[in-house]
């Protein structure tokens, strides 16, 4: 499925936005407005869980588990489907295609390498680019903090250093959910509004390394649900929070990799990048055909294939006019997992640290499709 960028978890940020006096350029979500104004709210806890999607939860948690009972979802996610691009968006309010942070592994021309984005190293050789960050430095973006700073006192917690809480007025690193719980619950003691925004890495961390179906991962999604019910038994009905994902995952059955096709290596002017479920390929331009040829012959249903052009006349990435370093990130052509095959690269020097399970960046709606969860303090 692509993406709804009319009710998208865009529309939670809007909604948010909005509450606070703030403006973004998508549509609120009707079902967030509403609970933020029925009541006087004074605390805005948003919670973000990594890789928590819709038929996920449907999947791992019972009918009447605490979760499933508040779930006014599902909505969209935005496209690709993956924790780079989606989180970006949540804290921005703009669409992947407008921020530019499309993907794990972006080829940035000014410095002529593929970079992991969010920790800043070269993509194959795994060696920190050590003159600045390149994302930061060449796609920096504004988090929503700065402008709901006149109506609210802004929070945000993460479990690790991260450029996604800057302009926050209280900016903390947590260390479990005991921890996190407490910080969320003195900062909404505070006095005045409070916008309370939080990041967990689970369950995602827990797909990736089991798959989607391990007991594992039910484990982690029974956690979750105890701990959100929990947390809502410790502050009062002037909190509203309001709970999503940033995807959904799927497991993966086949991980292809393109440095062992001649065929399709020879017609490439460099590897893939972005992600593995969408990846970016930029082709020699007397190879096009070939490379079309040779893709779909192997692969014919498993990849939605979109030339550069049709990826932004469809509204992919956003309905809005896309950053200029999202034309240099999306090659000629970019290749979308509507199944369960993935696609990576290796070189002599790439460790093999084994294949991820769970993986996301798809078009299925296993990882588009993401819960709104939407419940007060009950103490």
């Amino acid at each position: 499925m692509f993406p709804d960028y009319k009710r998208s978890i865009l529309s939670i940020t809007s909604s948010v936005a909005a509450f606070f006096g703030a403006s973004a350029p998508y549509p609120p979500l009707d079902e967030v407005t509403k609970a933020l104004n029925e009541k006087d709210t004074k605390n805005v806890v948003l919670l973000l869980f990594d890789g928590m999607g819709e038929k996920l939860l449907k999947k791992h948690l019972p009918e009447d588990a605490f979760l499933n009972q508040n779930d006014a979802g599902p909505i969209s996610t935005v496209f690709p489907s993956t924790t780079t691009a989606a989180t970006t968006s949540l804290w921005t309010g703009l669409a992947p295609g407008e921020h530019a942070w499309l993907g794990w592994s972006l080829y940035f021309k000014e410095i002529g390498r593929q970079i992991d984005t969010f920790l800043g190293r070269d993509s194959f050789t795994g060696e920190k680019y050590a003159l600045f960050s390149p994302a930061e430095n060449y796609i920096p973006f504004e988090t929503i903090y700065p402008r709901v700073s006149e109506a609210c006192e802004t929070h945000a917690f993460f479990p690790f250093p991260t450029s996604a809480a800057k302009g926050a007025k209280d900016r903390a690193i947590y260390t479990g959910y005991t921890d996190l719980a407490r910080r969320i619950k003195t900062a909404a003691a505070k006095k005045g509004k409070q916008l309370i925004v939080a990041y967990m890495i689970e369950p995602d961390h827990t797909m990736h390394e089991y798959g989607v179906s391990a007991l594992q991962t039910q484990t982690a999604f029974t956690r979750i649900n105890d701990f959100c019910k929990s947390l809502s038994k410790s502050l009062s009905g002037d909190t509203l929070f309001t709970v999503t994902a940033d995807h959904g995952l799927a497991d993966v059955t086949e991980n292809i990799d393109i440095s062992k096709i001649p065929e399709i290596m020879d017609a490439l002017i460099m590897p893939p990048s972005i992600e593995g479920r969408a990846a970016s390929f930029f082709v020699k331009e007397d190879r096009k055909t070939d490379f079309l040829t040779e893709f779909e012959k192997r692969f014919k249903g498993d990849f939605e294939i979109l030339t550069h052009k049709e990826v932004f006349e469809k509204k992919l990435l956003g309905l809005f006019a896309p950053h200029k370093k999202s034309h240099d990130f999306v090659g000629d052509f970019f290749v979308l997992a509507k199944g369960t095959k993935s696609i990576k690269f290796t070189t002599p020097a790439s460790k093999d640290d084994g294949d991820l399970i769970g993986q996301h960046a798809g078009l299925t709606e296993d990882e588009m499709l993401v819960p709104v969860i939407l419940f007060r303090g009950q103490a």
